[in-house]
């Protein structure tokens, strides 16, 4: 039988957080570790939102120069 057919069960949606937070005893011993994570993956974020404005201002400065002036 294939995996994923349309005998599927849904499951219900979690009501609570109570599954993560069991998990908060095993993680605290490397706190620093998720936080440098969490800070990575933020300044990762951004940075990749900051790009396609940086090739906009590539593109317009070239396009600017190259144009005749009308």
């Amino acid at each position: 039988m294939a995996r994923g057919g349309a005998a599927r069960e849904e499951r219900p949606k979690a009501a609570n957080m109570r599954p993560l937070r069991a998990l908060a005893p095993f993680l605290r011993p490397y706190r620093l570790t998720v936080l440098a994570a969490l800070a990575a993956l933020t300044v990762t974020a951004a940075l990749s939102l900051t790009l396609p404005l940086a090739v906009r201002r590539v593109v317009d400065g070239f396009f600017a120069e190259s144009l005749p002036q009308m």
